[in-house]
């Protein structure tokens, strides 16, 4: 059973060599903690991806955001989730109980 813990807003991906897809954004509410799902919704269906890591991600002249560093799954590349984030970048967020 999952139960939703937090909506994150995605304003970008990137993969970092030796870390990993990296989405970054703003986390809109709630608490999202490493273990936690990350859902990218996909047509009627979601993928889920399992957050590794929560970090900060700064830049110069630029204000901070928070960035999931997602597990890796072999089924979609950055470009499929890059697509989908632009169209729909409101993201849930949910806990296995």
């Amino acid at each position: 059973m999952e139960n939703e813990v937090g909506l994150f807003h995605a304003k970008r991906m990137f993969n970092i060599v030796g870390i990993g897809l990296v989405v970054a954004g703003d986390i809109i509410s709630g608490e999202i903690i490493p273990g936690d799902i990350l859902k990218i919704p996909y047509g009627n269906i979601s993928t889920n991806f399992e957050i590794d890591s929560v970090e900060a991600v700064d830049y110069p002249e630029k204000q901070s955001e928070t960035g999931l560093i997602l597990k890796s799954n072999a089924e979609n590349t950055g470009s499929d989730i890059e697509s989908i984030i632009q169209t729909n970048p409101t993201l849930a967020v949910v806990r296995s109980i």
